[in-house]
């Protein structure tokens, strides 16, 4: 074995070690970290979260999958701090959300434009929604709306503000 080869060897090893080490002394990261506590609310069995995709941006697969991520993690993110802020119909949404399987469901629109009407509609109706902007890194322009999260929240009303969208 070469001498760099035995050093990136020795490195990777030392940065398990202190990784391994900070975990165990300090616990998970804080900026991973969500508490929610689910027992103080009502868990409704009827919720759902919609992922809404672009198709005029013709992403790539792993693009769209990548991007849907950041959308479904976005929206728990402000589901969760709306539960903690005192809102108890997304803890409600939510703790049932997490409760009863996950509910996910991907959609699509063809544009920017029917994105951002979803999206106002979502925000009216009081659930939970994002929109994820690409940094341009890779496939499409910085700046484009690619995903639009909305919920957890209860299904008939997901469904009256997504219902007529064809699955993706």
């Amino acid at each position: 074995m070469n001498d760099s080869v035995k050093a990136l060897a020795i490195g990777g090893t030392v940065g398990v070690c202190l990784s391994a080490l900070a975990y165990k002394l300090f616990g998970r990261p804080r900026k991973y970290q969500v508490d929610f506590d689910k027992s103080q609310f009502t868990p409704r069995d009827d919720c759902k979260m919609v992922l809404v995709i672009r198709r005029d941006l013709k992403m790539d697969k792993g693009k769209v999958a990548a991007q849907c991520c950041h959308a479904c993690l976005g929206v728990y993110r402000k589901a969760v701090k709306c539960a903690l802020n005192g809102d108890t119909d997304v803890g409600d949404a939510l703790a049932g959300w997490l409760t009863f399987g996950q509910t996910k469901v991907t959609l699509q629109v063809p544009g920017a434009d029917e994105l951002n009407n979803l999206f106002d509609l979502a925000v009216e109706a009081g659930a939970p929604a994002t929109i994820i902007t690409d940094a341009g890194r890779t496939q499409i322009p910085a700046g484009s709306q690619t995903v639009l999260a909305i919920g957890p929240w209860p299904v008939d009303e997901v469904d009256q503000i997504t219902g007529r969208l064809k699955l993706y």
